[in-house]
């Protein structure tokens, strides 16, 4: 399996888990503005415990952070081959295992929902942006740096390291900068805007045929 390819997968998993976010939508609009809808809301909890619906869709936002940094962690391996950056990223690889281990032992406030970075997603974030400029720096020595731009493995890190260098700022300052809901709600859509426009345009550049379509 190509490193490329893996991301049709991380695909599928996308939509899996933006259908549980609706339907989490749909049992809150049925809670608040059909209360009368009892037997509905009853088979959705048949479904879906209640102490995960009532949680919040935050539960399965952790499922797919945890899904994609190993995903990430899969995808640099195979793409970056120099050994250096290899061991780096085995470091990182258990670093981060770790640091999700000692995060699942409170699992509770793991699960509820809140702007807040936990120690795994630390550890994960900041491994996403060594990984992001560990391959522009190979970029760098490379001989394709004359085309990089039509390289996936391009936009694919361009996204990650700029939706990253975008957030995390605000989740670890977010009380001393005084940002307000709407504020945040918009410079985390402007990045996701960003984060998902890269892949289309990688995955476009693959489709046309890219020096280098891992």
């Amino acid at each position: 399996m190509t490193p490329a390819r893996i991301f049709l997968y991380f695909l599928w998993f996308i939509v899996v888990i933006e259908l549980i976010h609706l339907f989490y939508s749909i049992y809150n609009i049925l809670r608040y503005y059909y209360p009368e809808s009892f037997e509905l809301r009853k088979f959705l909890l048949d479904l879906v415990p209640e102490k995960y619906m009532k949680g919040g869709a935050w539960w399965p936002s952790v499922l797919y952070t945890i899904v994609s940094f190993y995903l990430y962690f899969y995808y640099y391996y195979k793409l970056l081959r120099k050994q250096a950056y290899r061991w780096i990223i085995q470091g990182l690889i258990f670093i981060y295992t770790g640091a999700l281990v000692y995060s699942l032992y409170n699992i509770e406030q793991l699960m509820s929902p809140g702007a807040q970075l936990h120690t795994y997603m630390y550890v994960g974030v900041f491994s996403m942006l060594i990984l992001g400029f560990m391959y522009f720096h190979s970029v760098l020595q490379s001989y394709n740096i004359i085309y990089f731009y039509r390289e996936l493995p391009f936009w694919l890190s361009f996204g990650i390291v700029f939706y990253y260098l975008t957030l995390i700022p605000i989740f670890i300052f977010h009380k001393q900068l005084g940002i307000d809901a709407l504020t945040f709600t918009s410079i985390l859509v402007f990045s996701c805007v960003v984060y998902y426009s890269s892949f289309i345009i990688g995955f476009s550049m693959l489709k046309k045929g890219s020096i280098n379509s891992e």
